[in-house]
């Protein structure tokens, strides 16, 4: 019997704290809206950038507390892709020196100001987002194929950047 009440006394203050753990940010934002800007600069090609912005937007959207906004925003998120590149991660089966797979990296230079004060909330950070793909009978056409799978990835890491703790 003494067993039983003690676990469940335990299994009760468990529960009690418990009660009170919020999966929102404590913090709130500082600001209200945000306009997003993504310049592509020579790292990106095939109108990625284009896919980016889409992607931020999308993710930023899934914010409550943030509404997107083209003018009169409280807050400017401009991003500056600065680096493209691949890096061969494997090799063909049968010729060693062709390459079978391949690790995609696109970085970013991302800058939060408020648009109302003019502070910098952060300026020029790097964000950096890999992908790997394999290449098939065309690689180029695998690398494109990559290409939005890496734009969603990088666009999760900047969510992460401008929602993160305050």
């Amino acid at each position: 019997m003494k067993p039983f009440f003690a676990l469940s006394i335990l299994l009760g203050a468990c529960c009690a704290g418990c009660l009170h753990y919020s999966f929102k940010n404590p913090f709130p934002l500082p600001f209200r809206s945000i306009a997003v800007v993504v310049a592509a600069g020579d790292a990106w090609t095939h109108h990625g950038d284009d896919l980016l912005a889409t992607e931020l937007r999308r993710e930023l959207a899934t914010c409550p507390s943030l509404s997107l906004a083209d003018k009169n925003a409280d807050a400017i998120l401009e991003v500056a892709l600065t680096s493209c590149f691949q890096i061969a991660t494997g090799t063909a089966a049968t010729d060693s020196r062709r390459a079978a797979c391949y690790d995609l990296r696109l970085t970013a230079s991302c800058t939060l100001k408020d648009c109302r004060s003019g502070r910098e909330y952060c300026s020029d950070r790097p964000v950096e987002a890999r992908v790997y793909y394999s290449a098939g009978p065309s690689a180029i056409g695998n690398r494109q194929d990559a290409m939005p799978a890496l734009a969603q990835e990088l666009a999760r890491r900047i969510r992460d950047l401008v929602l993160g703790p305050w």
